[in-house]
């Protein structure tokens, strides 16, 4: 689950129609070397490391610093550091990790030190493929070589990761991975194989115009076992099985779900299998390649993200594996939280200061578990009893006023104001923050007082500043009378170059976080980049038109202003972006 965006891009993409996901990128690379059985038949396959047959088995990532994607590069992993880590996975009884490349940073040094200190680890070395055909190539030199070179230690090599589903972000045709594999293969002794979501090995037997995987067969044809992933905490975001359970007491609600996810699984398991048997790989093995579930919240998830959740969800897993009636093994997700992840970090047995959570309370003395104050439960206080399950939207009053204002000096009779508002800026770059937005003191809209909110761009490195105006996490705001109404506010900026974004967002009936943004450009709506104030006046229409799952009756973010580079077209390195005034931030009917 390597990604650098929000982890509910892999579940979005799940509902893609059939001619989105026909656009296949493809790359060359490999040889020509024979598949290492014949299409159809199970004979010469190499057979399965012990260390793999087992629930004792983590993802591994060692980023502790870096703030995002971008700074991954500039991190510096030391011996030490890694040493630290896969003693601390050694005490708790884990016997092989993944990883997820062959780089020097991570690739060799991981198996560097796990020689140099002659660590109990076994080691699932991943080769990272991607759409580059040059970079897909000197990578799978390096996996190669590393392969050989540590026989002693490296149990099983992965070609790819998440490279073939519909959705994914890196997506390359079958007949591209073939010869990566068929490469690989020739060239090492270990077993082989390619991890990836359930829906792809699954292929046909999903049975749906709504999804389009390719065909596993040939990929089948290359590797020794296969690696599947699923994730169904993140089902849960798009309704792909029943899970809430609104009618079972609350008392219950969250065993029922759980029990849910782990029935999800096993479907997901024996699609697989029920495919592979068809194609005539009876006696392939199948390992959980990837599963996790996320520990904290980092994405509007609270209905399922908690340590309680997590260590009900690992046990699961575990038992199903002991039990012989699944999978042969699992590799847990993940080993250490990486901040880099952002909105997909959270989901480690340890915390990024090496804290054990709840999940491996029982494998660790004390001394090493979570502790309070520190934003999330402290291991010593959680129980499975805590596990968080799903509660029906609550509705909230609505804001009968006319106008419901959210920053301005000016005050209109008889109008609304946001409670506890504030401004919280978004993003990782200098400082972790991307926008300056003190008052400026005698810089105002027309008619609106003495100040405005001053904002000076400084993008993170991945392309992207934003504001927020909301009521620093208090109840939801009921806007449905504004349905009809408009987002007005005005806005000073002298040749602030491109589109600009406006949103805003809402929780849901499903519980999950429903935004609409807009790309302004001088001229919409009012908007205006000529150095004077201009008044801005966006239907709320628009926004519910832009994303209609919108439910106005429980707003969480009433205005936001953005930029993401990728989104509005802009250079990733542009940046001495000029300052944005913005002043008497109100909705209206």
């Amino acid at each position: 689950m390597k990604l650098t965006t929000d982890l509910t891009r892999r579940a979005a993409a799940l509902l893609l129609p059939l001619l989105t996901a026909l656009a296949l990128v493809s790359c060359g690379g490999g040889g020509t070397v024979p598949l290492p059985q014949a299409q159809g038949n199970d004979a010469g396959l190499r057979p399965l490391p012990p260390e793999l047959a087992s629930p004792m088995t983590v993802a591994y990532g060692p980023y502790r610093s870096s703030r995002n994607d971008a700074e991954r590069a500039g991190e510096v992993i030391t011996p030490a550091m890694l040493k630290q880590d896969f003693d601390l996975l050694v005490a708790g009884g884990f016997k092989l990790i993944r990883i997820y490349d062959s780089n020097d940073k991570v690739g060799r040094q991981t198996l560097q030190v796990i020689r140099d200190n002659r660590l109990p680890l076994k080691v699932l070395l991943g080769i990272w493929i991607g759409t580059d055909a040059a970079a897909n190539n000197a990578e799978i030199a390096r996996g190669i070589n590393l392969a050989n070179e540590f026989k002693d230690i490296v149990a099983a090599v992965s070609v790819g990761n998440e490279a073939m589903v519909s959705w994914s972000g890196h997506r390359i045709a079958t007949v591209a991975m073939v010869p990566y594999l068929r490469q690989v293969r020739a060239a090492i002794a270990q077993p082989v194989t390619t991890n990836d979501n359930w829906a792809f090995f699954g292929g046909p037997v999903l049975n749906s115009p709504q999804f389009y995987e390719q065909d596993p067969t040939e990929v089948l044809g290359a590797i020794d076992f296969v690696a599947m992933h699923f994730y169904p905490g993140l089902d849960t975001l798009f309704d792909l099985y029943e899970w809430r359970f609104a009618s079972t007491p609350p008392a219950q609600r969250a065993t029922a779900m759980m029990n849910a996810a782990l029935e999800r699984a096993k479907k997901n398991h024996a699609d697989v299998r029920a495919n592979m048997d068809r194609l005539g790989y009876r006696t392939m093995p199948i390992i959980i390649g990837e599963a996790g579930w996320q520990a904290v919240d980092t994405g509007g998830r609270a209905f399922i993200s908690h340590p309680a959740n997590q260590k009900i969800w690992f046990d699961a897993l575990n038992s199903w594996v002991r039990s012989g009636t699944g999978p042969k093994g699992v590799v847990h997700f993940v080993a250490f939280d990486e901040p880099w992840k952002q909105g997909d970090d959270k989901w480690g047995f340890f915390t990024v200061d090496r804290k054990a959570r709840f999940v491996v309370k029982d494998l660790y003395p004390e001394s090493l578990w979570l502790g309070p104050g520190t934003g999330e439960p402290a291991t010593a206080s959680v129980k499975v009893s805590d596990a968080v399950y799903y509660l029906p939207l609550t509705v909230n009053a609505p804001v009968t006023a006319s106008r419901f204002t959210l920053y301005a000096d000016a005050v209109v009779a008889g109008e609304a104001r946001l409670p506890g508002a504030r401004w919280d800026a978004f993003g990782n770059g200098t400082g972790g923050v991307t926008a300056d937005y003190p008052p400026d003191t005698g810089t105002s809209a027309p008619g609106d007082g003495n100040e405005s909110t001053r904002i000076t761009p400084q993008p993170a490195a991945a392309g992207y500043w934003g504001l927020l105006r909301h009521n620093g996490g208090g109840p939801t705001v009921n806007l449905s009378g504004f349905a009809n109404g408009a987002l007005e506010f005005w806005i000073r900026t002298d040749n602030y170059p491109g589109r600009i974004e406006i949103g805003i967002a809402s929780d849901t009936e499903s519980r999950t976080a429903a935004e609409a943004y807009l790309q302004l450009s001088p001229g919409n709506f009012g908007y205006c980049t000529s150095g004077a104030w201009c008044r801005v006046s966006i239907p709320i229409a628009e926004f519910l038109r832009v994303n209609p799952k919108l439910d106005l009756r429980a707003v969480t973010l009433p205005f936001v202003i953005a930029d993401r580079f990728n989104i509005t077209g802009k250079p990733l390195n542009t940046r001495g972006l000029p300052a944005i005034h913005v002043d008497g931030i109100h909705w209206s009917k």
